[in-house]
């Protein structure tokens, strides 16, 4: 339903490997897209339980 209703750019959603953080999907069709704009990654320490390392 959001992405056919084109209502925002971007939808935030629950992060399902860290617990309290968000995702954002985002919509490359939205009229707004072409003002998207990538940063810099981050570093992201993830439970070794999920790397397996």
């Amino acid at each position: 339903a959001w992405l056919s209703e084109a209502r925002s750019l971007a939808l935030k959603v629950p992060s399902v490997t860290v617990r309290g953080q968000h995702n954002y999907l985002i919509d490359p069709a939205h009229p707004d897209f072409a003002g998207v704009q990538v940063s810099d990654p981050e570093p992201l320490d993830l439970d070794p339980r999920i790397t397996g390392r």
